[in-house]
């Protein structure tokens, strides 16, 4: 049977004259007559609910200046806020009520409605003409999706699109996802609980909008580099044309003059002899100069080697000392702590027995001061009796229960102290292990910055050892690979001559450069790879590499293909390249096959696309029509990576920031890896700091502990000495007449028992000063170990440091020599392989001088270059017959010229506007990016500003610090009960304490960002009731002098008693639901 359907109902508060049942009555109707406050287009003045969560049907109006909405945890009191958000395009992960709008259907139904009804008057209004005063929307949620329905005020259909929505709040400037205008329950939990300062100044961002319009200047930026990028080849372009241009008009001047041709041929038939002699006297200067220089290097190389020598064996002979002091400082820590744990079971032994010992000495004063007590009230009674007094024994009873009641408070009160005593001390405790928790973590961290560093330092020292060969850029070990590739290959122990790294042949070409980082994404597992033709020299290239890379963390991969001469034909399953695609193939240049074939083998590079923007790959890869021929992929310059259609989807990719194999040098790698060294020492830096900062925290705390453990041992030892002093008095009996021969008897008892009890107690007494004693000379041997043991541990551990570095040096030197050696061997057979060149140029050179002539005449050009001139001038003047088509065909290429240039006039122009057009515009970006910056600051003050008073109205103490360089944001808030000066961050603070900081900063907030409405769930829960008075005090005389709609959830009563047509309380029914129902 359906469930009736729930209204929510309307409080008003009223004056204390109102009574009565009619009085009851109106308190709890939704019809009274409200007194409207001014309009402003965008509150919210009605929501519907209709199978929405818990909600079968509810409608409520709202007040358009302050509501209050509570009632029962379970009522449906959040599912108000869910359903405006939603209603107003809000997705159901925004809501933090569900994880998608299906699960928001109330249980057993197939759809809900949300309808909410927006005020729209005033001169602010959207489209007043169209919509009226009122702007209905409605969102209808299915169980496959959900759809928009927006109407005027007159019911008329306008609009049913998401776009139209946003239209409309951005219009009205309502905004759902701004923790500002909606606060909902989580986002209300982590509003001031986060500890991270950037998180705390996104929130900041996202509050303020700031975040959003830094995201378009970044996109608009992103326009702009690529406006850059399309210019620069449109220069590029326009070069080219001019070269031709240029090309044309030589040629056409060439044409006109054919007996300056003449002339140039016999000129340069000398010339090209000359030039040919030049030519062998530059190569044979070349060669020497080649053998000079091998012959210093060979000789520094054996000067290194020596060195490293050297070096090598006094690091062995330092490594060896180094361990046979470590194993003796081993020996004598081992034995002092053997020595230390014998004295400590000693110690404990005599604590043991000094315990004994003082038990005993309190058991027999114990036992002599009762007897001593006991013989006084005998004695007095004795007495009494004697002169015949009679003990008053109503008045001995009267004050024995005054006693006990007061011992009966004074243990109840102990209690309590005990209690929260102990409760202190969990605290502290649970504190203790979090720093302890956070410490470990941030000396993990330390740790590992640590090994990148040093990491980073081997790999720089090594590229640095060998600057002078560029195929270090793929790592510092490849001089030794190369040497050990070339000795085994001259010994005949490969087949063939691996071929590697891969990268060392791979270029770029010309013009092209821009797509040198999506190359190096495409090939960067082939990149430092070496290619060998067969297994066998598979496993000997696998030697070597395990040599000279065993300690890199990513190893070279060896490609087993066969050495081909032909590369293979790519033109049947390729993307076509002629037109306008551009393909990872065909801008590379790769004039090995084999390498070729590898990466057309291992990378398919010849089906990959390359785009500029991601507009680009989704307009193409998306339409199976649109996807060129061949295409299995395409990766963008902005780091993406596309598959076409009809698989169309898309992943990020892996794409460097600066190429790291391609047109680079090792210089810059070794500047990279220097500025890589500089962050990470900059890293290590502040962890310390933050783990020294958690070792003082740590330290605090522990002290802290100590003294609520010592407090909490004071409370106990109180606590049972009154419940012994209770226990006595419950357990004495009232006094009954005695025999005045039989007390006196006892007397002479208790005076023998007093005399037995002091002789007993006199030896326990000895041995206890005597134990006492014995222990504190323990005690100070024992000092005397730890000190001794923190001395031999210290030792210990430097000479492990030590011991660490000199093995690590004498690797690092075992390497260098290794590498050193290897260079040197190649050094001397490139120096005999020299000399022989520069032998045979010098016999070359002999036989062209006596060629050339007696005559010396110096030529200008190269001898291919004057070879090339002269055989296009002596082909021009062979050609006699085609006389008249010449005089023709100059007359054309003068025309053709006349039409190049006039384009390239126009071109030139068009480019020089156009970068003028980007200049202007990146002034305009440069100049609104310095206003942000100005808002963001003065946003930021005025925030801090009133953020203070906020808190200081309620005599808090509290501070918000904007470090805008660093994107940090530190808040700071000291509860006046506090009082001691220290301000705390928000997340240390007790529950009502946080969520009245959370509700000065939303007011801080609220000055500088402007809405129609606001809306807090749940915002006093953890209030106590003095900070719930004066949040709700605040809340209200901000919402009262705001023309703002506010509307507050609470599961508490409203402490609200006043009259006031501009405050509206909405109560909701207790909840009448179905199991596992969402509310």
């Amino acid at each position: 049977m359906a469930e009736p359907q729930r209204r929510a109902a309307v409080v008003r508060r009223s004056s204390c004259a109102d009574s009565g049942p009619q009085a009851k009555r109106q308190r709890y109707t939704s019809d009274a007559t409200i007194v409207v406050p001014t309009q402003r287009p965008g509150k919210i003045l009605q929501v519907t609910l209709k199978n929405f969560m818990c909600h079968e049907h509810l409608e409520i109006k709202l007040n358009e200046s302050v509501n209050f909405i509570t009632g029962e945890n379970g009522s449906g009191k959040s599912a108000v806020l869910t359903a405006i958000m939603v209603g107003l395009g809000s997705r159901a992960k925004g809501t933090d009520r569900g994880s998608s709008l299906p699960a928001l259907i109330r249980n057993g139904q197939s759809s809900a409605e949300v309808t909410v009804k927006l005020c729209n008057t005033g001169e602010l209004a959207y489209k007043k003409d169209l919509y009226g005063d009122a702007i209905f929307v409605k969102r209808t949620i299915r169980k496959d999706g959900s759809s928009f329905s927006i109407k005027s005020a007159a019911g008329k259909k306008i609009a049913s699109k998401g776009k139209d929505l946003e239209g409309i709040l951005d219009a009205l400037n309502i905004q759902t996802d701004n923790p500002i205008t909606v606060l909902t329950q989580d986002t209300s939990k982590t509003f001031l609980f986060v500890n991270d300062p950037r998180k705390k100044y996104q929130l900041f961002l996202r509050a303020t909008r700031l975040k959003h319009i830094m995201d378009d200047y970044e996109s608009i930026d992103r326009n702009l580099r690529s406006a850059e990028d399309s210019l620069d080849t449109k220069e590029k372009v326009f070069a080219r044309e001019k070269e031709r241009a240029e090309e044309l008009k030589d040629q056409a001047n060439r044409g006109k003059d054919r007996k300056k041709i003449e002339d140039r041929v016999q000129l340069l038939g000398s010339h090209l002899s000359w030039a040919q002699v030049k030519e062998k006297e530059q190569a044979l200067h070349k060669e020497k100069e080649s053998v000079e220089k091998i012959t210093s290097r060979v000789k520094e190389l054996e000067e290194s080697v020596k060195r490293y020598e050297d070096n090598k064996m006094t690091a062995d002979n330092r490594r060896t000392q180094l361990e046979q002091q470590l194993k003796e400082v081993e020996r004598e820590l081992r034995q002092i702590k053997q020595h230390k744990d014998e004295r400590q079971t000693h110690v404990k032994g005599l604590y043991q027995r000094q315990r004994d010992a003082a038990a005993a000495a309190q058991a027999a004063q114990s036992k002599t001061a009762s007897l001593r007590e006991e013989l006084g009230q005998l004695m007095a009674e004795v007495d009494r009796q004697r002169h015949g007094a009679q003990p008053d024994d109503v008045a001995e009873e009267r004050q024995r229960q005054e006693t006990e009641q007061r011992c009966q408070q004074q243990l109840q009160q102990l209690q309590a102290s005990e209690k929260m005593q102990r409760e202190h001390l969990k605290r502290l405790e649970d504190s203790l292990r979090q720093k302890k928790s956070e410490l470990a973590e941030l000396e993990a961290d330390m740790k590992t910055k640590c090994r990148n560093m040093a990491e980073l330092k081997r790999r720089r020292d090594d590229c640095a050892a060998n600057q002078h060969d560029q195929r270090g850029v793929f790592g510092a070990w490849v001089a030794g690979v190369d040497a050990d590739v070339d000795r085994l290959y001259r010994e005949g122990r490969f087949q063939k001559k691996p071929i590697g790294p891969v990268g060392a042949y791979v270029r770029i070409q010309d013009g092209c450069e821009r797509w040198t980082r999506l190359v190096e994404t495409c090939l960067q597992n082939i990149l430092t790879a070496y290619l060998v033709d067969n297994h066998n020299d598979q496993r000997g290239m696998r030697s070597i590499l395990q040599k000279h890379t065993g300690h890199e963390r990513v190893k070279p991969r060896i490609i087993v293909s066969k050495f081909l001469t032909q590369v293979h034909d790519v033109s049947r399953h390729g993307i076509d390249t002629s037109g306008r695609w551009v393909s990872v193939w065909s801008v590379v240049d790769i004039r090995n096959p084999v390498v070729a074939n590898a990466i057309i083998d291992q990378t398919r590079a010849e089906s990959v696309l390359l785009l500029e923007t991601d507009a680009d790959a989704c307009d193409i890869m998306a339409y199976r029509q649109r996807v060129p021929s061949g295409c299995e992929q395409a990766l963008t310059n902005t780091g993406y990576r596309y598959y076409p259609d009809p698989r169309y989807r898309t992943y990020p990719a892996k794409v460097p920031k600066q190429p790291r194999y391609l047109h680079v040098t090792v210089e810059q790698v070794i500047s990279d890896l220097d500025s890589r060294m500089l962050h990470h020492r900059d890293a290590v830096d502040a962890v310390t700091k933050r783990v020294e900062a958690a070792h003082a925290a740590s330290i605090s705390d522990r002290r802290q502990l100590q003294e609520a453990k010592s407090q909490l041992g004071k409370t106990d030892t109180e606590l049972e000495t009154c419940r012994l002093q209770l226990r006595e008095l419950q357990g004495r009996e009232r006094p009954q007449p005695v025999d005045l021969q039989l007390l006196e008897d006892e007397v002479a008892s208790l005076k023998a028992g007093i005399y037995k009890a002091m002789r007993a107690e006199a030896p326990h007494l000895a041995e206890q000063e005597r134990i006492g004693v014995q222990v504190e000379e323990a005690k100070s041997l024992l000092e005397d170990d730890k000190a001794a043991l923190g001395g031999v541990g210290e030792r210990t551990r430097k000479l492990q440091e030590e011991l660490g570095a000199a093995k690590e040096d004498v690797q690092q030197l075992k390497r260098k020599l290794d590498g050193a050696g290897l260079e040197l061997e190649g050094g001397r057979a490139e120096l005999a392989r020299l000399t022989k060149a520069a032998a045979f140029c010098q016999q070359q050179l002999v036989a062209a001088e006596a060629l050339a002539g007696p005559h010396r005449v110096e030529p200008t050009k190269s001898v291919a270059a004057i070879q090339s001139e002269l055989d296009g001038l002596q082909r021009s003047l062979r050609d006699k017959d085609g006389e008249p088509q010449r005089s023709s065909r100059v007359e054309d290429l003068l025309e053709a010229y006349s039409i190049a240039d006039e384009c390239c006039k126009k071109t030139k122009m068009r480019v020089q506007l156009l970068r003028k057009d980007v200049e202007k515009f990146r002034e305009m970006l440069d100049m609104r990016e310095k206003m942000r910056r100005a808002l963001e600051k003065s946003l930021g003050v005025r925030i801090a500003i009133f953020f203070g008073s906020s808190v200081g109205a309620s005599n808090y103490e509290g501070e918000m610090k904007f470090d805008h360089d660093s994107r940090q944001l530190t808040i700071t808030v000291e509860p006046a009960a506090k009082g001691d000066g220290k301000g705390r961050d928000p997340s240390q603070l007790s529950g009502g304490e946080r969520s009245f900081s959370t509700l000065a900063c939303l007011l801080a907030m609220w000055s500088t960002i402007p809405s129609p409405f606001r809306i807090l769930d749940e915002f006093d829960v953890f209030m106590d009731e003095m900070n719930r008075k004066i949040s709700h005090d605040m809340l209200l005389k901000e919402a009262l002098a705001n023309s703002s709609q506010f509307v507050f959830i609470s599961p508490l009563n409203i402490p609200w008693d006043r009259a006031d047509p501009r405050v509206t309380v909405h109560r909701m029914h207790p909840p009448k639901r179905e199991r596992h129902e969402p509310e």
